[in-house]
């Protein structure tokens, strides 16, 4: 997975995804946190202060969705690499589900996806190691899709019904914010 950044110290990482239109629908995002790896051991969020780590040894983290998708039998999955490919773990572990569109918080701890594996498409959100997976909308019987952590990892925004919704980062709380529907398929937050 390829793509353009450029420094940007509002984000958490450094980084922000390039304005280029790459047709990856990531212009305007921070790039996820870096993980260190140093004397203080791996941890998102390390900020190679003086607790060992060091910037020269971090690692970037990828999450991306991979596998077939054919308009009436999708198949896809979620996974999260090393920059270089290394380390890959399948976060969405669903092999008989369509697993998509996922994306980070904001602090590289987790990463929101969608999945059908529950008959709609719903949001959930786990762990960046694959652990502690969470159905964001259980009890919605429309399907969603398009979660975007807003800038301060407290909030999901995401397309239900032909309209935009708004929940807390732990699924609570969803309810529309757009009284007209709209058409697209990519959220973004200002920052």
């Amino acid at each position: 997975v390829l793509f353009r950044s450029y420094p940007d110290p509002r984000c958490p990482s450094g980084l922000r995804y390039s304005d280029l239109d790459v047709g990856d629908g990531l212009a305007t995002e921070c790039v996820a946190q870096t993980e260190m790896h140093g004397d203080a051991g791996p941890g998102p969020g390390n900020d190679g202060g003086s607790d060992g780590g060091s910037k020269a040894n971090c690692k970037l983290r990828v999450a991306f969705d991979d596998g077939a998708y054919f308009f009436n039998s999708p198949n896809r999955e979620i996974w999260i690499t090393n920059i270089d490919g290394s380390d890959a773990v399948n976060v969405s572990n669903a092999p008989t589900a369509d697993n998509y569109s996922p994306s980070w918080s904001p602090d590289g701890q987790k990463v929101a996806f969608v999945s059908n594996r529950s008959g709609v498409y719903d949001i959930y959100a786990v762990n960046a190691d694959g652990t502690n997976l969470i159905n964001l909308t259980p009890n919605s019987s429309d399907n969603n899709s398009v979660p975007v952590w807003s800038p301060d990892g407290r909030h999901i925004a995401f397309y239900r019904s032909g309209k935009v919704w708004e929940m807390n980062a732990d699924g609570n709380g969803a309810a529309p914010i757009s009284d007209r529907p709209v058409l697209g398929i990519w959220l973004a937050w200002s920052p």
